[in-house]
């Protein structure tokens, strides 16, 4: 009989523990699915936020390669447009200096032959005036290349003057003109110019 009492005992015991556990489960269970719509649309709210995340991410990497490829090519073409300038002002100088010896030799020929050699000596100079060639130096280095008068036969009847006009004025040399200056400002005064 003790052992019965023991058990009605333990019984009576464990159905209120018993009881007690399956409120705990209902409570849980209830708790859980009152918040379980809660957490749901939490849940969801972050899977939209991340995924306009992921969104704006992709399109902000897609604009910044864009953008990069923006930058290299107008690199590219600033490289291009700088060459090009440099190409220019280098031919600028070139004929800056050939007609510089044009005046100083009098010759094309010889001139483009002493540009080659000044050019190869490094004998040209780019100033902020423009460019200079060093003639001492580069006829020191080729005296053939200074002019040297031709002596002419006169003959009997020594050649005159040539006449004024205004292709022969045109086709005068610098130092010709120079020498000459005086005479061509007489002529046109006297209307003798052709």
């Amino acid at each position: 009989m003790n052992e019965e009492l023991k058990q009605d005992q333990v019984a009576q015991e464990a159905a209120p523990a018993a009881q007690t556990q399956s409120q705990v489960q209902e409570t849980a269970a209830q708790g859980e699915s009152a918040q379980t719509p809660d957490s749901v649309r939490e849940l969801e709210e972050l899977r939209r936020k991340a995924e306009a995340l992921e969104r704006e991410l992709k399109r902000t990497r897609e604009e910044a390669a864009s953008r990069r490829v923006e930058k290299k090519s107008l690199e590219e073409r600033i490289q291009e447009l700088e060459s090009s300038l440099n190409a220019m002002r280098e031919r600028a100088a070139l004929e800056a200096a050939r007609a510089e010896l044009v005046v100083a030799l009098g010759d094309k020929g010889v001139a483009e032959a002493a540009l080659k050699l000044a050019r190869a000596d490094g004998l040209i100079k780019a100033e902020a005036e423009g460019v200079q060639v060093d003639l001492e130096a580069l006829f020191a280095k080729y005296p053939f290349l200074r002019a040297k008068p031709v002596a002419r036969d006169a003959g009997a009847n020594p050649p005159g003057t040539p006449v004024l006009t205004r292709e022969a004025i045109a086709n005068m040399t610098p130092e010709e003109y120079a020498k000459r200056r005086q005479e061509i400002l007489d002529a046109l005064r006297q209307g003798r110019i052709r």
